[in-house]
């Protein structure tokens, strides 16, 4: 009997552990709203939604698009450069904010593109 109980505690506790690993939801969400193109840099303005349950957020740290470009002649490039600068902002619970990044632009013109962007942020009262 003391070992069923034991196992029972054991799933409960595992199943506990893997529904809070599931149910973990990033709080901060981007959208792109232009990428520009000018002197070799790709200009990619958007903005970031914080989550109602989220804690403030007072930093991005660094920001990946991993853009496809559909380039004009039927070829695909991939983007994977990252912008390191970490930029300082302040996104309130429920709030946005819009901003900027620049990575390098590829040799070949596009006419259009999808992103799976992402990024590291830092939230306000975390420790460093």
């Amino acid at each position: 009997m003391k070992k069923s109980i034991w196992a029972l505690c054991l799933c409960l506790l595992a199943l506990t552990m893997c529904g809070g690993v599931a149910s973990a939801k990033q709080p901060l969400s981007w959208q792109t709203t232009i990428i520009d193109e000018d002197r070799g840099s790709l200009y990619i303005r958007g903005y970031f939604s914080n989550s109602p349950a989220g804690k403030t957020v007072d930093r991005i740290e660094w920001f990946q698009p991993n853009l496809v470009l559909f380039c004009q002649d039927g070829s695909k490039v991939s983007v994977h450069a990252k912008d390191m600068r970490a930029q300082a902002c302040y996104i309130p619970p429920g709030g946005t904010q819009e901003m900027l990044f620049v990575v390098p632009a590829p040799v070949k013109s596009w006419k259009s593109w999808t992103m799976n962007a992402k990024y590291g942020y830092h939230l306000q009262g975390d420790d460093d």
